[in-house]
């Protein structure tokens, strides 16, 4: 199974996801990447920015809303 359908997967099971998943999970370091394919396949899918712990920067939690037919 590629890494992009182990994110597909997750996305339709969990309906959201973060690079820290994805690297622990799936051992992927570009979920961006997969996430632009994606939403270039039809997924819609929202980026949630929310702030670290230190307060300086964020990171993103990328939520499904709908899935093409």
């Amino acid at each position: 199974m590629t890494k992009q359908a182990k994110v597909e997967a997750h996305l339709r099971t969990y309906k959201s996801i973060t690079q820290a998943i994805a690297q622990k999970h799936y051992n992927s370091w570009r979920l961006a990447v997969i996430i632009q394919r994606l939403r270039d396949r039809g997924w819609q899918i929202e980026t949630v920015k929310h702030p670290t712990a230190d307060g300086v920067s964020h990171y993103a939690e990328y939520v499904l809303l709908a899935v093409p037919k």
